[in-house]
């Protein structure tokens, strides 16, 4: 199995025989900012996707424009409620996920996991599910979370004792600095600090953490890779549990 991170939280896993992409974005620009890096999608991957998934209905996870510019659209794993914004995009296949629930595609298990996130999609944002995949193939569980609010944890308690995951996809802010983030901790929003990832991680008893949604869209002034950094900064002696990729880079998950 291989995990290539685009940017932003758009990453490919790869079976070799079966391409799963979540969250794609593939536009300069998303919600009227100007990606402060391109994500790098590479042709080979793209060119042979065979589902998209995606983690809930915001504009930088379920980006329409961008969904649209994808060659193929075979299928579409995908939150409640979420069917009517993939038909926008061109999906005629289109698989809506409750939590627990699993769907095959080629040779990968996709089930859908809890997270804790607001809901969104402009007005309607009470109507949409929110969740996190777990992608199984080849012997090896990925998580992809989407997004992560502050809040209760045992979402991911629930997950390590129904998976052992190899790799987790986790989000480290990344949209503002990091010390905006450290302020709200413990307090509700909308995206989690590095130091919060690093716990989740460790909840999950994972073996690898791949830090997500940074290093394209962010209104930061701060270098683009503050936030990764400073969770390698947090893991201490235990920085080798990361994999700080960027954007195009691919890691191979070994037998």
């Amino acid at each position: 199995m291989k995990i290539t991170f685009a940017g932003h939280s758009a990453v490919f896993i790869d079976s070799g025989k079966t391409t799963i992409f979540s969250d794609p974005v593939l536009r300069d620009r998303v919600m009227g900012l100007k990606l402060r890096k391109p994500v790098v999608a590479p042709q080979e991957l793209l060119s042979k996707v065979d589902a998209v998934i995606i983690s809930h209905a915001h504009n930088d996870h379920l980006h329409i424009p961008s969904l649209r510019m994808l060659p193929s659209k075979k299928s579409a794993v995908v939150p409640e409620n979420c069917s009517k914004y993939m038909i926008k995009a061109g999906f005629s296949s289109i698989n809506e996920l409750k939590w627990w629930e699993s769907e095959k595609i080629g040779d990968v298990k996709i089930t859908a996991v809890p997270v804790n996130h607001v809901k969104g999609r402009y007005f309607s944002c009470g109507k949409t599910g929110v969740c996190g995949y777990v992608v199984s193939g080849s012997g090896k569980n990925i998580l992809v979370s989407g997004d992560v609010d502050f809040g209760d944890y045992d979402y991911f308690k629930q997950i390590k004792e129904k998976f052992h995951i190899h790799a987790a996809c986790l989000p480290v802010g990344g949209m503002r600095e990091v010390s905006y983030y450290e302020k709200k901790r413990g307090s509700r929003n909308v995206h989690i600090d590095p130091a919060t990832a690093w716990e989740i991680f460790n909840i999950l008893e994972a073996d690898i953490l791949i830090p997500v949604h940074w290093g394209s869209l962010t209104v930061s002034k701060l270098s683009i890779d503050e936030a990764p950094l400073k969770l390698i900064e947090i893991a201490g002696e235990k920085r080798n549990k990361i994999c700080f990729l960027h954007q195009g880079e691919t890691l191979e998950l070994e037998d």
